[in-house]
């Protein structure tokens, strides 16, 4: 296996040139991300082989896939071969740990930007065109303001994510400091005094991402505005506890925090698309779409019922409606959860701009 993880960039390199071929194989976290990077290598007309490698490891749950699986092979990449991953925080840690480097500074490793690619598929100026693909109504401005909504959202968990983000960097800086202390113990002590320095040497994570990410959720679906404004109100009064047990950040040092990211992009306005995607995604944008789905839905079918026409008609029309917006009891997803995990209306999303510019750079090396 080790034989094959250290040529296998070099042999991919190899094989295009003896069969003339410019396609790209891609290594991705799993199989949910291959249509985002397919679509994105398609629209600058890189062929593409996209795969998530085969796991080498196990864990509780079976074979590790995911994050870790692809960054094993990032010292084999080159135009051949290139791996895409979710940046989680990587991004914004700005080169400041071991793993933020290897994948910034990398031009054959591409990243999401936002945390996942989840994010994307939750950005607020799309949601609308999602509702509207699901339930065939044009009618969901008037119902739920989604830009502002999630604008909002955004504000009221800005300074708790601040938090969540600095205390995972310092745990993160943390771990690194300690591998490199445990290998060189590793290597000077006996087993017995491994275990003590162990022991001795353990530290406590502060606040990780798990802890942060279940402070804001939204805990009940909510089919207007008003009620989810609730809903914030009480995230806030959540987040406002939580930052209230946690150790405080000087303020000098917070505000030099904020002014790093926001350089980055991250802005008290639009942090949602910098938090784990998963959240975001199902215990927030779903908490809201499912309910508006299903009363867009059922008042479309009251509009036919009250049509004027003979019932035979409306019958008809409604059985064709719900042919197109309906799901089975075997379905997953509901029909919005459908589009809204296959749409690509997010690419008006500025940090697109930069995985293409990424995508640019790229091919320079292809010429």
């Amino acid at each position: 296996m080790s034989n094959l993880l250290d040529n296998i960039g070099e042999g991919l390199e190899q094989e295009n040139v003896v069969h003339n071929s410019k396609r790209v194989t891609v290594f991705v976290e799993n199989e949910d991300d291959i249509p985002f990077w397919k679509d994105i290598f398609t629209k600058f007309g890189i062929a593409t082989s996209i795969t998530p490698p085969i796991p080498n490891e196990k864990d509780e749950k079976g074979l590790k896939r995911g994050k870790e699986n692809v960054l094993r092979f990032a010292e084999q990449t080159n135009k051949a071969f290139v791996l895409c991953v979710d940046s989680d925080y990587d991004y914004l840690t700005n080169n400041k740990t071991k793993k933020s480097r290897l994948i910034n500074e990398n031009p054959f490793i591409f990243q999401t930007y936002t945390y996942a690619i989840e994010n994307y598929k939750c950005f607020s100026e799309t949601l609308d065109l999602v509702l509207v693909e699901a339930c065939l109504v044009d009618e969901q401005v008037q119902v739920f303001d989604f830009e502002l909504f999630m604008k909002k959202y955004s504000q009221t968990i800005y300074e708790l994510f601040l938090y969540s983000f600095f205390y995972d960097l310092e745990n993160r800086l943390k771990e690194e400091l300690y591998d490199v202390a445990y290998q060189s113990a590793k290597k000077e002590l006996s087993e017995e005094k491994l275990i003590i320095w162990e022991k001795e040497n353990t530290f406590t994570h502060i606040f990780s991402i798990k802890e942060f990410c279940k402070k804001i959720h939204i805990l009940e679906q909510v089919n207007t505005f008003q009620k989810a404004l609730e809903e914030l109100e009480r995230i806030k009064n959540e987040a406002d506890h939580c930052l209230n047990s946690l150790p405080k950040i000087e303020t000098a040092e917070l505000n030099n925090l904020k002014n790093e990211l926001a350089l980055l992009g991250v802005l008290p306005e639009n942090v949602y698309l910098f938090v784990r995607g998963h959240d975001v995604y199902k215990n927030v944008v779903c908490m809201f779409l499912n309910p508006l789905f299903d009363f867009l839905k059922n008042k479309k079918l009251q509009e036919i019922s009250k049509s004027g026409q003979t019932p035979e008609e409306i019958e008809i029309k409604r059985n064709e409606y719900a042919k197109l917006v309906f799901t089975t009891e075997k379905d997953k997803m509901s029909a919005v959860e459908r589009v809204l995990y296959s749409h690509k209306y997010y690419h008006r999303c500025f940090l697109m701009r930069k995985i293409e510019a990424d995508v640019q750079v790229f091919m320079t090396h292809l010429s």
